[in-house]
């Protein structure tokens, strides 16, 4: 089964990029750029935090692309939280503030460490200059 992700594809500004992952079990956060995908997946909804602007994303943000090269890997990092039927899970979010390039795709990825089925979400937040 593919490790879900969420594909991330800047227009030409530079994107300011946080996220956070939370599974069920032992998991691995990864982040690539440079992806390329045959299919980008399907559309997530996009809300501006500033509930009374009108202005509206230039990235678009989708879920379960479809990949054929990863690109480059910027990050690799290890989320413990178990791997029995009865583990704790964790959460994990990246300290760093990505501004990312112009006219890229990105890929943020969970993947199971766990050694069974678990749940896992992927929260993006950014902000557009």
């Amino acid at each position: 089964m593919m490790a879900p992700g969420i594909l991330l594809v800047t227009d030409g500004g530079e994107p300011h990029l946080i996220f956070s992952i939370t599974a069920g079990g032992d998991s691995e956060i990864a982040f690539y750029e440079g992806v390329t995908t045959s299919s980008d997946g399907t559309a997530l909804a996009e809300y501006n935090q500033k509930r009374d602007s009108a202005n509206i994303a230039t990235v678009v943000a989708t879920h379960t692309p479809t990949v054929t090269d990863l690109g480059t890997r910027l990050l690799s990092e290890f989320q413990p939280g178990g791997t029995t039927g009865q583990s704790q899970g964790g959460g994990q979010f990246s300290p760093r503030e990505w501004i990312l390039a112009g006219s890229t795709k990105y890929l943020v990825r969970g993947i199971n460490r766990a050694g069974n089925a678990q749940p896992m979400g992927i929260v993006c937040q950014w902000y557009e200059e």
